[in-house]
């Protein structure tokens, strides 16, 4: 049986995976691992706005590489 649900899974992974490392980091701590801005900023020891802007930044990013506003 073919996953149908796989393909589109990898597609986006690879999209994730393609990200600058500093965008790429702050997206797997924030929506893979769950994390606050808080403990993203002092894991990466950077200010929170900085976290939520690389965030905004990561995520603008995959939605012009996948075409959706």
């Amino acid at each position: 049986m073919i996953d149908s649900d796989a393909a589109p899974s990898r597609a986006r992974a690879s999209l994730v995976d393609r990200l600058p490392d500093e965008l790429r980091i702050v997206l797997l701590l924030r929506i893979v691992q769950g994390r606050s801005v808080a403990e993203c900023a002092e894991v990466l020891t950077m200010a929170e706005g900085q976290v939520l802007l690389t965030q905004h930044r990561a995520l603008s990013v995959l939605r012009a590489r996948l075409g959706t506003p």
